[in-house]
């Protein structure tokens, strides 16, 4: 299926119970949080919610719990890394999928060393989305 000009993998009806997966997605960027907040619900992630920078997303993380943190590696008031480092003292298990722009690869390898579990590139890619999240929470 295609929505706008992105390719999206449609989720599949016998995996309802995705809905009681809860993702909080981190990104300074409106546009980015959006078009992540529509190919996770797609799939059928539930958002639990949105955090526009490091230290937002470390008290959300602490009320909502989420099973996933979907977060952007370069913010304004806190790197990526230091979110992570911040969250994994909440939560030694905590599922970080971190983004990162092209050509940032070394910030990637560094975040996958703080804890982040895997990576995906911006501008992103609905498939390697699907993939990233489908291995960290199913």
């Amino acid at each position: 299926m295609v929505v706008g000009d992105y390719y999206t993998c449609q989720a599949d009806p016998i995996e309802v119970n995705r809905l009681s997966k809860r993702v909080l997605i981190v990104d300074d960027s409106f546009g980015d949080r959006m078009v992540l907040r529509d190919y996770l619900t797609y799939f059928g992630y539930h958002v639990a919610g949105e955090a526009r920078g490091g230290e937002e997303s470390i008290k959300k993380f602490q009320s909502l719990r989420p099973d996933l943190v979907v977060l952007d590696a370069a913010m304004p008031d806190m790197d990526g890394v230091s979110v992570i480092r911040e969250l994994r003292k909440q939560d030694h298990d905590v599922n970080v999928l971190i983004c990162v722009s092209r050509g940032q690869r070394a910030l990637a390898i560094e975040a996958l060393g703080a804890g982040a579990r895997d990576f995906i590139t911006k501008p992103f890619d609905p498939r390697r989305l699907h993939k990233a999240v489908q291995k960290l929470i199913g």
